[in-house]
Order: C-alpha cells, then sequence, then structure tokens
C-alpha cells in the first residue's frame, strides 16, 4: 500500500510540474498578443443569458449576450478572437 502512495503522489507531483511549466509557454500565436491602451471601466455594459425553471416547471430563457455578439461580429474589421465559456444544467 505504501508503494502505490509514493506512486500516487510521484504521478501526482509531475503531473503538477508538467502542468506549470506548459502554463508558462507563450499562449497565443505570433501576431496575437495585444496590449492597448489604458481605458477606464467608465462605459461598461453587463450582457447575461437566464435559464431557470418557473414554478409550473417550465423551462424560461432570457437571452442578451448573443444579440451583443452578433452585432460585434457584424462590425469586425480584420479578425475575431472569442474566448467563451458557458455553464449550467441543461
Amino acid at each position: 500500500m505504501d508503494s502505490f502512495r509514493t506512486l500516487s503522489a510521484l504521478l501526482l507531483m509531475t503531473a503538477v510540474v508538467v502542468f506549470i511549466g506548459y502554463s508558462m509557454m507563450p499562449s497565443l500565436p505570433t501576431g496575437f498578443a495585444f496590449a492597448g491602451p489604458f481605458r477606464p471601466a467608465s462605459h461598461l455594459q453587463f450582457f447575461h443569458d437566464d435559464t431557470w425553471v418557473d414554478d409550473q416547471g417550465q423551462r424560461q430563457v432570457s437571452q442578451t449576450i448573443f444579440d451583443e455578439v452578433f452585432r460585434l461580429i457584424e462590425g469586425a474589421q480584420h479578425f475575431l478572437l472569442i474566448d467563451m465559456f458557458l455553464y449550467n444544467d441543461f
């Protein structure tokens, strides 16, 4: 049993070292790094998509994010770099 724990600890430490080493590598291809000018947060907007089940058990959806995403895509002039995450039980 001690050899199993030792092997498990060694594998975990190896995984951590590999993960740290990989995360220190440059993540974006050449030309995608961008450092723009400072912009104060005075014009922020919050867009949200809500999904819930109402009192009658019916799934309800209220979406505002994709309307804005499609508006921004339509106005793009050079390229799009989109980083999105979604999480829910549906």
